[in-house]
């Protein structure tokens, strides 16, 4: 009788535990990436495996955004039921896979947020699990960058016009101290940036960047203004930020990266290559002489050229600078 016991309480434990109603994984289908890009017209399914006892079947299938019921699916429904948080949204008539949501194109921004799918069984056993929804949304148009010698002609330079209603957003502080008093404009660099639309709000670092580390080694703020267009998306600019040569350390370059939270998209920004602003950067030459009064020195270089860091580089390739100390 006690082993008659046992093996029966074995069998209600295995019994109880194929019976449980889970929730084995929630996630989103369509695209090798976690979030929904809508300039693919990829078919989205926020899908809801679950499973439950053989004897427990499940019979109902909800989703929640963000706390609020959203759909209702009944195995024994014809189609699902949807609130109004998502009509219009996801298919309300699905062929296939009825207790998942299947969005439709092109996706708006709003369906972005958290999402439950919660499983019910017969017998009143659920279980749910949470899924945190992005919609990530890049124009097609290009970045724009453009870096140029202050006492160039800036004709040509492109202008930024938005044709679309925005608000701003100037909570960057303001670029300070990036020019030297008194400096010659030849020494002195004016760099404008411009991001596509982009949507939901980017992460934009701009600064001098190095090509031995592979990314912004020191951030300048430079005046970064955000704005946001109706729809919601956001389009990131600075323009004509002045910056002394002497600022920028040798063999860096102005840059920009931008990234999305959550996403693996990064763009590296760097403006296209001029050899004069090139050697600009990456002048160097004899260190500057300075004239100490305890030493009563009277210093002349002959023959040199002062560059945008100070330092004296010879006048003709080939010849060297003379410096005379009397």
């Amino acid at each position: 009788m006690e082993a008659l016991f046992v093996i029966c309480c074995l069998t209600a434990i295995i019994h109880l535990g194929y019976s449980a109603t889970t929730v084995s994984w929630l996630g989103l289908t369509g695209s090798s990436n976690p979030y929904i890009d809508a300039r693919t017209q990829a078919e989205y399914v926020l899908k809801c495996d679950y499973r439950s006892g053989y004897d427990d079947e499940v019979y109902m299938v909800r989703w929640y955004k963000h706390n609020m019921l959203a759909y209702t699916w009944e195995t024994d429904s014809v189609s699902p039921s949807v609130r109004s948080i998502l009509q219009g949204h996801v298919d309300s008539f699905p062929t296939d896979e009825p207790a998942n949501l299947h969005f439709r194109w092109p996706p708006e921004y709003s369906v972005a947020g958290n999402y439950t799918c919660e499983v019910t069984a017969r017998s009143g056993a659920t279980d749910s699990k949470s899924f945190s929804l992005l919609v990530v949304d890049i124009s097609n148009k290009d970045y724009t960058t453009h870096v140029h010698v202050m006492s160039e002609d800036e004709e040509g330079e492109s202008t930024l016009d938005y044709s679309e209603d925005y608000t701003i957003d100037t909570s960057e502080p303001v670029a300070a101290d990036l020019v030297h008093d008194g400096d010659d404009t030849d020494c002195t660099l004016v760099w404008s940036f411009a991001s596509p639309a982009i949507y939901p709000r980017p992460n934009v670092t701009c600064g001098f960047y190095s090509y031995l580390h592979n990314g912004i080694t020191t951030a300048l703020p430079a005046g970064l203004t955000m704005h946001q267009f109706t729809n919601g998306s956001w389009k990131a600019y600075f323009k004509h930020t002045p910056i002394h040569v002497s600022r920028i350390p040798p063999h860096d370059r102005l840059g920009c990266i931008v990234n999305l939270p959550d996403t693996n998209y990064e763009k590296m920004l760097i403006y296209e290559d001029d050899t004069t602003i090139d050697l600009l950067i990456d002048s160097s030459g004899c260190p500057s002489l300075t004239n100490e009064p305890s030493h009563n020195l009277e210093i002349e270089v002959e023959d040199a050229e002062v560059t945008c860091r100070g330092e004296y580089t010879p006048t003709r390739r080939g010849s060297p600078a003379v410096a005379s100390l009397r």
